[in-house]
């Protein structure tokens, strides 16, 4: 992935692209206002979304499985990798 460099942040190549050819034109708001505006609304929202990206790592951390002593150790396996699977939206092989 290409980034290019905007004041103090790195933006995707194809957003910055994106932005500057097809979104601004037509409008009163200069690319240089854009992006100045979108890198404080990041550097303002920044410690919101980390806190937020921790408690989501936390709940997908914590294995939802309900005690079933009668299980086999195979029969767990299917359920962990089942459980992987619905939470992290990929296939477990």
């Amino acid at each position: 992935m290409r980034y290019v460099k905007v004041n103090h942040l790195q933006v995707v190549a194809e957003l910055y692209e994106f932005v500057n050819a097809k979104a601004l034109p037509g409008s009163e708001v200069t690319a240089e206002r854009f992006w100045s505006g979108f890198e404080a609304l990041v550097h303002d929202q920044s410690p919101r979304n980390r806190e937020l990206l921790a408690d989501r790592l936390a709940d997908l951390l914590v294995i939802p499985a309900e005690p079933h002593p009668d299980w086999s150790p195979e029969e767990i396996r299917q359920e962990l990798d089942n459980n992987a699977q619905g939470i992290l939206d990929y296939v477990v092989r």
